[in-house]
């Protein structure tokens, strides 16, 4: 059995070069339309679903001041609703619109069209194995 600490050092290893491969080339796509911070509020919550804002500022590590400022900017652009609870209206929630969904779903396209070519250049064995491995590091990670 592997050590822990070589299997977190290979995992550490990874960072950089899942950020440049795949990180950088996504938020290339979005670069005139949107910042960083607002396109992981959007993919957070595309996940999430409907969400406190507190729970947003907590779960991206995003200063409230500056989700506020985020979320305004989202809410102008037609990409997030927000509102109160009835019941606690110190509480505000927001939830993708469906122009949001539309949004993300072509970006998703987009950079899946972009990675294609990145990719092209691999045997198919190696992609079938990154498949594969991908996968099961997902499966993994939700166990954390």
């Amino acid at each position: 059995m592997t050590d822990p600490e070589i299997i977190l050092r290979a995992l550490v290893d990874l960072i950089p070069e899942f950020d440049r491969k795949f990180v950088r080339p996504y938020h290339a796509l979005l670069k005139n339309i949107m910042t960083q911070t607002q396109t992981k509020i959007l993919l957070f919550l595309s996940q999430s679903g409907r969400v406190s804002m507190s729970s947003i500022s907590q779960e991206l590590d995003i200063s409230r001041p500056q989700l506020t400022s985020c979320v305004d900017s989202l809410v102008r652009d037609g990409y997030l609703s927000r509102m109160t609870l009835e019941n606690d209206r110190r509480i505000v929630e927001v939830e993708l619109t469906p122009a949001a969904q539309n949004f993300l779903q072509k970006t998703s396209e987009e950079a899946v069209e972009l990675y294609q070519k990145q990719f092209a250049a691999l045997p198919r064995t190696d992609m079938e194995e990154l498949y594969q491995s991908a996968v099961r590091i997902k499966q993994i990670l939700d166990k954390l």
